[in-house]
């Protein structure tokens, strides 16, 4: 059985070993996922699961094509879940933009932060909600929205293979299997930020577009952690955010600061980048 306080604890102190090569967390890695598949969470029917300083989480198993709702507890995702009891203290008002079916906004309403959580897919949004009420969450709404470089009515490629790689169309090159398109409400990110002082985000390919929509004064006040998504989105990102003054960490190091572009993670296989015009330090 995983105490996950004493888990969520090791992450934060341990984060010069997250990155993907290290021994540490392909051990940890195994450990967790081989956990998670036994646990209250591989079950369908609602039940509560002890989530260490999150408290009692209830997410029943749920299939979103090939992916399942398991996946959303893989070791990058425990990392992002300490980050956030790391920083308990440091935000109030936060965002999660890309939701999904809501784990991470649930899990951040719970730690007594006011959530909002972008997701443009309506059965996510519907699981969202299910999961609010399941876990009697309060302080989290919900936008049925894209988010991207700026306001606009967009077509949306559903995966059904897969629907947490759903899209805005034209933003994934390697669209595989059956696919769903309908039109969604596109929010520009650089507005949104004022609201925010961290926002989580996984847009799905998006992600350049949105930061590089962003100037200098956009980042006052505000922390971003992301997934990069391609080797194109990693080169534009880096190359805006030196533009604007903006200091990068990166998972792939064991959250160094990023110095080259060979620092950047390229896809959800490096982990995830923070960038703050503020921090000096992500742990």
């Amino acid at each position: 059985m995983i105490n996950f306080k004493d888990l969520f604890g090791m992450l934060s102190e341990t984060s010069a070993f997250h990155c993907h090569q290290s021994p540490l967390y392909k051990f940890t890695n195994e450990v967790c996922a081989d956990y998670i598949a036994s646990s209250a969470f591989a079950r369908t029917e609602p039940e509560g699961c002890d989530f260490g300083p999150f408290g009692t989480l209830v997410l029943p198993y749920y299939s979103m094509g090939n992916i399942d709702s398991l996946k959303l507890f893989g070791l990058d995702e425990l990392i992002l879940f300490a980050f956030y009891l790391r920083h308990k203290e440091s935000y109030k008002n936060v965002a999660d933009m890309g939701a999904n079916i809501g784990l991470h906004s649930t899990l951040m309403s719970k730690i007594g932060w006011q959530v909002t959580a972008f997701e443009p897919d309506p059965i996510h949004v519907e699981k969202i909600q299910q999961h609010m009420a399941l876990n009697q969450v309060t302080s989290l709404s919900v936008k049925e929205n894209a988010v991207g470089a700026e306001n606009a009515e967009l077509v949306f490629t559903r995966l059904m293979g897969n629907r947490t790689g759903s899209h805005i169309k034209g933003k994934k090159q390697d669209v595989y299997g059956d696919t769903e398109e309908f039109t969604v409400s596109c929010l520009a990110f650089a507005p949104l930020m004022t609201e925010f002082d961290f926002i989580k985000m996984d847009i799905e390919g998006a992600e350049a577009d949105a930061i590089c929509a962003t100037d200098a004064e956009d980042w006052q006040h505000t922390d971003v952690m992301l997934e990069v998504g391609s080797d194109d989105n990693a080169k534009r990102i880096f190359e805006h955010a030196q533009s604007i003054g903006l200091s990068m960490f990166s998972q792939k190091t064991g959250w160094e600061k990023v110095a080259s572009l060979k620092d950047m993670p390229v896809s959800h296989r490096e982990g995830s980048l923070f960038l703050s015009a503020n921090k000096t330090t992500v742990w």
